[in-house]
C-alpha cells in the first residue's frame, strides 16, 4: 500500500515538471515568433523610410504638371500583408498609450484588412485602453540642417502565453526601434 502512494506521489511530480516544460517552450516558441515578426516589421519601416498609409500603388504618381509625387510602396499595407500571411493574431493594449509628451505620437492598427485605419492612441483616452495588433511611436527628434524631418519609431508586437491544460492566456509585447531616419516619412499620420 505504501508504494502505491509513493508511486502517485512521484507520478504527480513528473506531470508537474512536464507540465511546467511545455509552459516554457511555449513561451520560448511564442516569443521567437513575435521577435521574428517585429524585426521583419522594423526592416520594412527602415526600407521605406517611415510609415505610409493608404492603399498601396506600384508606378509612380505625378500631379497636374508632370512633377513627380509618390513613388515608395505604402508601407502600411506591406505591414498588414506580412502580418496576415504570417498568420500573426495577437492583439494588445500599446504601452506608449500614456505617453503623451509633446514630440511622441503613438499610434495602434486594429485591423489589419483596412490600410487606412492607424489610430493615434495618446490624445484620447477612450483608445488608450482598446487593443490593437501592433503599436507604433513615433518619437520626432525634430528637423536636420537641411529642413529635412527626423525621428525614429518604436514598434510593439504581442504574443499570448497559453497553457492548454490550466488554460491560462496571457498576452506579453515585443518591443523594437528603427535607427534614427533622415527625412522620415510620415505621410498620413497625425503629426503637424
Amino acid at each position: 500500500m505504501r508504494d502505491s502512494y509513493g508511486g502517485a506521489w512521484l507520478f504527480g511530480l513528473v506531470i508537474t515538471f512536464m507540465i511546467i516544460f511545455v509552459g516554457f517552450l511555449t513561451v520560448m516558441i511564442s516569443y521567437s515568433i513575435a521577435f521574428k515578426t517585429k524585426n521583419e516589421v522594423v526592416a520594412i519601416i527602415e526600407k521605406y523610410e517611415g510609415f505610409v498609409t493608404g492603399n498601396y500603388t506600384a508606378e509612380d504618381i505625378y500631379d497636374a504638371d508632370g512633377n513627380l509625387v509618390k513613388n515608395s510602396p505604402n508601407s502600411q499595407w506591406l505591414i498588414n500583408n506580412y502580418l496576415v500571411n504570417s498568420g500573426y493574431a495577437n492583439k494588445g493594449i500599446c504601452s506608449c498609450a500614456s505617453d503623451n509628451s509633446e514630440f511622441n505620437y503613438c499610434y495602434g492598427v486594429s485591423d489589419l484588412s483596412n490600410y487606412n485605419n492607424i489610430e493615434r492612441i495618446n490624445r484620447d483616452s477612450s483608445k488608450a485602453s482598446k487593443k490593437y495588433f501592433y503599436c507604433l511611436q513615433f518619437i520626432d527628434k525634430d528637423y536636420d540642417d537641411y529642413e529635412r524631418r527626423m525621428g525614429y519609431y518604436n514598434v510593439e508586437l504581442f504574443f499570448n502565453f497559453d497553457i492548454p491544460i490550466i488554460n491560462t492566456l496571457r498576452t506579453f509585447s515585443v518591443k523594437g526601434q528603427t535607427i534614427k531616419i533622415k527625412n522620415v516619412n510620415v505621410e498620413g499620420l497625425d503629426i503637424p
